[in-house]
């Protein structure tokens, strides 16, 4: 719950201001929750809630690579946010202009932006990099769908179905 994340928080404010010599461990279980914290509340969709926590991976984690540049991203969109998330890719285009994760997010944004056939080049590129991720098989896979293109996208679909390595992922199929 949202109060347990602020306690959550409070506590560990509580922690790194206490004056002592730390001991390098108890990072290691910080580092390990505030990430799958992150998680479930993408996964429940609590998008607001996920974007605090993403902000504390930032800001206390240091986390500042394309990967979290695209988690930012990926849920301003889920969250219907196109045109903060159009304003937060600029920068991640900026700082990361040759990232697969790069490339990937300008075809999600292009998706959520209606610009279907340059969003489908964007995701064939991403499935191109890397044959063996299932996200930008079913990404790919729903924009064509969404074109009315359905052998092309139930080829993908399947290229997905056999890319699955989690129960998260199954999930999403």
């Amino acid at each position: 719950s949202r109060a347990a994340f602020e306690e959550f928080k409070s506590l560990l404010q509580a922690e790194v201001n206490k004056p002592r010599i730390y001991q390098t461990q108890w990072i290691n279980k910080i580092a390990f929750y505030i990430p799958s914290i992150a998680a479930h509340y993408h996964e429940t969709k609590r998008y607001q809630q996920e974007r605090e926590v993403l902000k504390l991976m930032y800001d206390f984690l240091g986390h500042r690579g394309p990967d979290w540049w695209f988690k930012r991203i990926d849920n301003l969109i889920l969250d219907a946010q196109n045109k903060k998330a159009r304003q937060e890719f600029a920068l991640m285009k900026t700082q990361f202009p040759n990232q697969f994760e790069t490339l990937f997010m300008e075809g999600l944004l292009l998706r959520a932006e209606a610009k279907l056939e340059e969003s489908i080049k964007h995701l064939q590129q991403t499935v191109a990099l890397k044959p063996g991720d299932f996200r930008p098989r079913l990404e790919l896979a729903k924009t064509l769908q969404m074109l009315g293109k359905d052998e092309q996208a139930a080829r993908e679909l399947d290229g997905a179905k056999k890319n699955i390595r989690t129960l998260r992922e199954w999930k999403r199929m």
